[in-house]
């Protein structure tokens, strides 16, 4: 059976169709933003590396001090942070 869904364009898809591709949209959508997560650590552990301040690292990552704490113990005890 063949319908037509929102945001597929004018194009009659089935329903399988359809929900193939809004799952796949949004893992897409997930492994970006899983992506960027881990870039801020990232970054966050080479400016703790650096001695750059809490506040500043904070300000500029976006990270929460709960996540920049772990960092910092982990970058102590070697823990891999991935």
């Amino acid at each position: 059976m063949k319908t037509k869904f929102p945001n597929t364009g004018k194009k009659f898809v089935s329903i399988a169709e359809y929900l193939e591709t809004k799952g796949r949209r949004k893992g897409l959508e997930e492994g970006i933003e899983e992506g960027i997560e881990k870039e801020k650590k990232k970054i966050a552990l080479s400016m703790i590396i650096e001695g750059i301040s809490d506040d500043i690292i904070l300000k500029l990552t976006g990270i929460s001090i709960e996540q920049l704490n772990f960092l910092k113990t982990a970058k102590d005890q070697e823990v891999n942070i991935y």
